[in-house]
């Protein structure tokens, strides 16, 4: 079986090549000239190299045509401008199905990793669905959703399906770094209003993934994947210190000093013209205060079922981030 990653150097990419790897299949992947390869040294994976946002090479094009799975994981969680996102999210994703087109390929399956940012934040209490009704509230938001809609036009070219997460954490992550620093030294806090949210550890978003893709039922479908609980991120927080022993004190962060904090990083993208995972966008996502989300599809046409709840997934990523001396 012949498998084809793109995002491969990133977080959740190279857990999933993990997993494909571990599963007997040969694993193509994408990567930049400029890539970072230290999650994928070591491993026996085929490397092909390209870029989404350019023309894509013959030797991709056979790639694509020869592999039995794609697997679209390559995406923009932060930029400069707004283009910045869509350039990859929107336009890598039609630029990378037109190859196929070209390439003739024909997978089994084309899978997109979207986001619970491309449907937006629920309402009325209520875990969001994906049949719910798309209101993004964030350039990375608009971008996925394109993204999907992208995918949306080619599904009667290929079989296709797209998996939206929550926020994602575990080992290799970087975007939950911050919050696991501050639980080593016992310190909590949230913005605003208490917000509910859905964590997914990595290994049980891979596992989704890829039960996703290879499931026939999940042809045109969208899932979400996440874990079982929805809960409000501060005792989220809470939970994880009381598994490794820290006790906390938590506080939450007035909206005002959020604001004035991302106007220095405003302030600071435009300087250096270096993207910043923290800026008005990311603000505009934290305050809102429902991303609960509603997993009941995936669980009954996948058979997904989560197995590293919050406390289990969140020692062994604090473990990690010790032992690899990040925090």
């Amino acid at each position: 079986m012949k498998v084809f990653v793109t995002g491969s150097t990133g977080f959740v990419g190279s857990h999933l090549v993990d997993a494909l790897l571990e599963k007997g299949y040969q694993v193509y992947v994408l990567v930049r000239k400029t890539s970072n390869l230290q999650w994928l040294e070591g491993k026996d994976v085929v490397k092909v190299v390209g870029d989404l946002r350019g023309e894509l090479s013959d030797d991709l094009k056979n790639t694509l045509k020869e592999s039995d799975y794609v697997y679209h994981i390559a995406g923009a969680i932060m930029g400069v401008k707004k283009e910045d996102y869509f350039r990859v999210n929107e336009d890598g994703t039609r630029n990378l199905l037109k190859a196929m087109i070209e390439a003739g390929a024909s997978p089994q399956r084309f899978l997109y990793l979207s986001s619970l940012a491309a449907i937006g934040p629920g309402s009325d209490k209520l875990p969001v669905k994906e049949e719910d009704p798309p209101h993004p509230v964030s350039w990375y938001g608009e971008s996925k959703l394109a993204g999907e809609k992208v995918v949306r036009e080619y599904e009667n070219k290929f079989p296709v399906t797209i998996v939206r997460p929550p926020p994602v954490y575990g080992p290799r992550d970087y975007g939950m770094l911050d919050v696991f620093r501050m639980l080593k030294y016992g310190i909590v806090s949230d913005v605003g209003k208490d917000t509910y949210t859905n964590f997914v550890f990595v290994k049980d978003l891979v596992k989704g993934i890829i039960l996703a893709a290879e499931f026939e039922k999940g042809v045109g479908e969208t899932f979400h994947i996440g874990d079982n609980e929805n809960i409000a991120t501060i005792q989220a927080f809470k939970r994880v210190a009381q598994v490794i022993g820290k006790r906390v004190i938590s506080f939450k962060i007035p909206l005002p000093v959020v604001y004035i904090a991302a106007i220095f990083s405003e302030i600071k993208i435009r300087v250096t013209g270096e993207p910043e995972i923290f800026n008005f966008q990311k603000v505009a996502e934290l305050k809102q205060t429902n991303w609960m989300m509603d997993i009941s599809k995936a669980k009954k046409v996948l058979g997904y079922e989560p197995e590293y709840p919050l406390e289990r997934g969140g020692e062994i990523t604090y473990k990690w981030y010790l032992e690899k001396g990040w925090i």
